[in-house]
């Protein structure tokens, strides 16, 4: 990035030396003449030098203070195949503590060692409860775990406290699935389609979404 930066600079001055030298060429015969233009091209080289060093100042400030911005801190319930993707793709930018549940010990051993740097727990409780004892503050919250007969296991999870846990976050995002609208033949499919599923998992979420709705 940096590299990008300096070349137009770089280009710039190699412009300014090349006429400091034609001009100097030029009115070699006049010893004064030949001075001033000697005395111009040390200034425009000099000032060359001076605009290549503060780009690459500036370049380095915004670095520093890309890496000294403040992490966020979101928590993805449910790491499997398409949470553990958000989830390292939140990792790979820097900017996010990125907190983690899966039910199996073993999944959780497999993510711990293919996402370094997720912090993984067993349920929402223990992650919640993990962040609040380090200062964090839970600002994000993806829900991609499917529900089951029992509910939508994050709020099963929360009980009573879960409106209250949520009322805080500044986004929650929930991952659904198009089964909610059952089998449209073909058409064409948006969220102001009426629902209409034909499975269990589809009525299963439904029933979730009516519940995140409340």
């Amino acid at each position: 990035r940096h590299r990008r930066q300096v070349v137009p600079v770089l280009a710039a001055a190699a412009s300014l030396h090349a006429v400091a030298r034609c001009s100097l060429a030029e009115t070699s015969s006049i010893p004064r003449l030949s001075e001033k233009w000697t005395a111009d091209r040390y200034g425009l080289t000099l000032l060359a030098v001076v605009l290549v060093l503060a780009v690459l100042a500036a370049g380095r400030l915004r670095s520093l203070l890309w890496q000294a911005r403040p992490q966020r801190t979101v928590l993805v319930f449910g790491v499997g195949y398409t949470g553990e993707r958000i989830a390292a793709r939140l990792l790979s930018l820097g900017s996010w503590r990125v907190l983690g549940t899966s039910r199996a010990a073993d999944t959780r051993q497999r993510l711990a060692a293919s996402l370094p740097g997720i912090q993984l727990f067993a349920n929402a409780k223990e992650a919640l409860e993990a962040a609040a004892s380090k200062g964090w503050f839970v600002s994000h919250l993806l829900v991609t775990a499917a529900p089951g007969e029992g509910g939508d296991p994050l709020l099963v999870d929360l009980g009573e406290n879960a409106a209250a846990t949520l009322a805080g976050m500044e986004w929650v995002g929930y991952l659904s699935t198009v089964g909610v609208y059952g089998d449209c033949v073909g058409a064409e499919v948006d969220e102001d389609r009426p629902v209409n599923p034909k499975s269990k998992r589809g009525t299963y979420r439904v029933e979730a979404e009516n519940a995140w709705a409340k």
